[in-house]
């Protein structure tokens, strides 16, 4: 059985109380291209037994608007062609959006998605004491496809949505237990998540807590949606985590579609009831918004075993992993004082960090210097890495990171970068940095030439003396200007 999963759709962005003249004019151009949306992959998704993605908006065009709804998603019925042409046979409704319009536009999806023979998952009746998975059968196996939203997302107030009688079905970690055990003796159950930071590239403590334990118990994979940004991919035992997949079809403003321009799917191979395998499908946008298999991603990026595309040698140390980098010592240096940084794992709550500015991310922050960190970002994918290190600043503030190593390895090979979509915003630029070693001089970047791709110099720690020597990044802000540099250390 091949089944694959795909990101976000929504054929509408409409943020209150205004839209921005180029917006509105890009949406008067989408409403036209209902034909050619599709054509991208629905060959790819024609092939497969079973396509599931998550349907972000209601497809309606009746109803009234929840109150105090920040973001109110809905397209107009005839959108439901396009599902039809991509060869979707599933789609999650356990989302923040498909109730914006009330019980009318979750009704007229409804109704519109088994007008065209679309199934649905992720919906339960306020008396039900169990949500009912979606299920697809074929000679070998029983899938069991479970849907759930995080209430904590859904703004202002989850109760705005779980007063209806017919609702999403809420991410509770007890009743998730409850319905994988349920089915997993004889079903292979895959949870799909809708959860985590909205334009984040990381996923945070909790949500890897709660994907193990899911596995643990019976899944054999936990899909997410809503960061709207590809995020992390995670082996985990005999289970496949995808932390978040990007958005498969989203109108969104310039920036922000551009951030969100690469996107996954994943594709499962099950197998008498088991999961036979898997692939990554690297996916992006071309010109006319038609999503299109991308080529140009050659590596994956794995939470305990990340290999960079570059150095495909599996016996390779990666002396960069995300445990190993918790322990580096960041400091930044404002206005003549020094700041000690703290690894934090999640900054949702945190209001003056800008959705769509620079990304949430795990990483260090200062509390009070919100633009200034180091992050663990998958910013800079495609070409030779899905996930690195950035360094972002604001102002005239210096950062440190400072790391120990030892005898083991003989030589650092690091690895830096800069996004190309970034030039187009005069906010942006790439910084200067030094790399010090032991307090010595090892190498000065001072930017000239536009950085358009990934630049490498080897550091020689061969005669390098005692257990403990120390390795430090300084990058150097500038006044009224966002620096941005994403850097990776691989050791040998």
């Amino acid at each position: 059985m091949k089944t694959i999963f795909a990101g976000d759709i929504s054929f509408d962005w409409l943020p209150q109380p205004r839209l921005s003249k180029r917006l509105l004019s890009f949406k008067s151009k989408l409403n036209y291209q209902t034909d050619i949306i599709s054509g991208g992959l629905s060959g790819l998704f024609k092939s497969a037994d079973l396509v599931c993605a998550n349907l972000e908006c209601a497809l309606t065009d009746r109803g009234e608007a929840l109150s105090g709804k920040k973001y109110r998603l809905r397209a107009e019925p005839r959108y439901i062609g396009v599902l039809k042409e991509l060869h979707i046979s599933l789609v999650c409704l356990a989302n923040n959006h498909i109730l914006d319009y009330g019980r009318e536009g979750l009704d007229d999806t409804i109704k519109h998605l088994e007008s065209v023979g679309i199934n649905y998952c992720g919906l339960k009746n306020k008396t039900d004491q169990n949500p009912e998975p979606y299920i697809y059968t074929d000679s070998t196996s029983k899938v069991a496809i479970f849907n759930y939203v995080e209430p904590g997302i859904i703004d202002p107030d989850p109760d705005i949505f779980f007063n209806f009688d017919k609702h999403p079905v809420p991410l509770e970690r007890e009743q998730i237990l409850t319905d994988i055990k349920r089915y997993s003796k004889d079903h292979t159950v895959i949870v799909i998540p809708h959860w985590g930071e909205e334009w984040s590239f990381g996923e945070n403590g909790c949500q890897r807590k709660l994907a193990h334990m899911f596995i643990d118990n019976g899944a054999v994979a936990v899909i997410g949606h809503h960061s709207h940004l590809a995020g992390m991919i995670e082996k985990y035992k005999d289970g496949l985590v995808a932390y978040g997949l990007g958005n498969l079809y989203m109108m969104l403003p310039d920036f922000s579609g551009l951030r969100a321009k690469r996107r996954l799917a994943v594709e499962l191979d099950i197998q008498n009831n088991k999961l036979n395998g898997y692939k990554l499908i690297p996916l992006t946008s071309n010109n006319e918004t038609t999503p299109v298999v991308d080529d140009e991603i050659i590596s994956v990026s794995f939470y305990k075993d990340y290999r960079p595309s570059i150095f495909p040698d599996k016996d390779k140390t990666i002396f960069d992993s995300l445990e190993s980098i918790k322990n580096a010592n960041v400091t930044l240096e404002s206005s003549g004082q020094m700041f000690n940084a703290e690894y934090r794992d999640s900054f949702y709550n945190e209001p003056k960090v800008v959705q769509g500015k620079l990304p949430f991310a795990p990483g260090w922050r200062i509390k009070d210097k919100f633009w200034c960190g180091i992050i663990n970002s998958r910013e800079f994918m495609g070409d030779s890495f899905l996930d690195t290190n950035v360094t972002h600043l604001y102002d005239d503030v210096t950062s440190c990171s400072a790391f120990e190593i030892d005898r083991s390895f003989s030589k650092l090979h690091l690895a830096f970068g800069y996004p190309e979509w970034f030039y187009f915003i005069d906010e942006f630029i790439c910084p200067e940095f030094d790399i010090m070693l032991n307090n010595k001089p090892v190498y000065n970047f001072k930017p000239g030439d536009k950085l358009t791709d990934w630049s490498f110099i080897d550091i020689d720690v061969s005669d390098l003396i005692g257990d403990k020597n120390k390795l430090e990044i300084i990058v150097k802000g500038k006044k009224d200007k966002f620096a941005y540099i994403g850097w990776r250390i691989l050791a040998f």
